[in-house]
């Protein structure tokens, strides 16, 4: 009986954890951006071969889409310039999805 409670105890708190970070997951900065590049894979891979596209006003420009994404979401830009490793390979990765 004390293994039983002692394991329900663990279970709850694991429970309890993962329910607190769930909305810190669901809001993770990266998960507005990486659904953008999914339903985008022509910006996708011109970011992926030349990352400083994202503050290229002709670019942007060029690219609606992207220009409307990025003055909802101004922390984007941010995100790709401080973590430019977690969107190379994106278009490779999408790329194989629709193949």
């Amino acid at each position: 009986m004390k293994f039983g409670k002692s394991a329900l105890t663990v279970l709850s708190a694991i429970a309890f954890a993962g329910a607190m970070a769930a909305p810190a997951i669901a809001g993770h900065p990266f998960r507005n951006t990486d659904k953008f590049l999914s339903n985008h894979p022509d910006v996708a891979t011109a970011l992926e071969q030349n990352p400083k596209l994202i503050d290229d006003p002709a670019f942007v420009k060029s690219h609606p889409d992207l220009a409307k994404f990025l003055k909802h979401h101004p922390e984007a830009r941010a995100e790709f310039r401080e973590h430019p490793e977690h969107f190379m390979h994106k278009a490779e990765r999408i790329g194989g999805a629709h193949n």
